[in-house]
């Protein structure tokens, strides 16, 4: 793993004023949600909590098969998105979207860099790897829980 992507869960602080903000992931029952379904069904929203995994199927008020087509209506007050954290960095900052469910925030998604499989390395791979590591470290969207994190994935590809 050379990075690791915050999820986060989202929403403008109209809609939260007018609708209410969860507490808890049970909450969003009773929230607009807007989901990301790269295969025409909905991802299940995974949260953690201090007993472990705690899963989420959104009702949808908008779905896409486009990462980037959840912004307009989050931005827009329509609802809730739980997306990768680069899809609203910008907005999180300016204060546009809040992120909410903060204690329940899922790991990390990780960033890996895919090498061939086998003992031997070469160096250049290596350095490569170690380069990307370095350059994300200084992203501060994904330099966040890199502990314990090396250079390269062991996956093949």
């Amino acid at each position: 793993m050379v990075a690791g992507q915050p999820v986060v869960t989202v929403a403008t602080p109209a809609y939260l004023e007018a609708h209410g903000e969860p507490a808890i992931p049970a909450e969003l029952e009773q929230h607009s949600c807007i989901i990301y379904a790269p295969q025409g069904s909905p991802r299940v929203w995974g949260f953690r909590d201090r007993f472990g995994p705690v899963m989420h199927n959104p009702k949808c008020a908008f779905r896409t098969n486009d990462a980037e087509q959840i912004r307009a209506p989050v931005l827009s007050g329509s609802g809730i998105a739980h997306a990768p954290g680069w899809l609203f960095g910008a907005e999180i900052a300016s204060g546009a979207v809040r992120d909410i469910l903060t204690d329940y925030a899922p790991r990390s998604l990780a960033i890996t860099a895919v090498r061939p499989a086998g003992r031997f390395l070469a160096s250049k791979v290596r350095v490569f790897a170690d380069f990307l590591a370095e350059l994300f470290a200084q992203e501060p969207s994904l330099a966040l829980n890199r502990a314990g994190t090396e250079g390269l994935s062991d996956q093949t590809g």
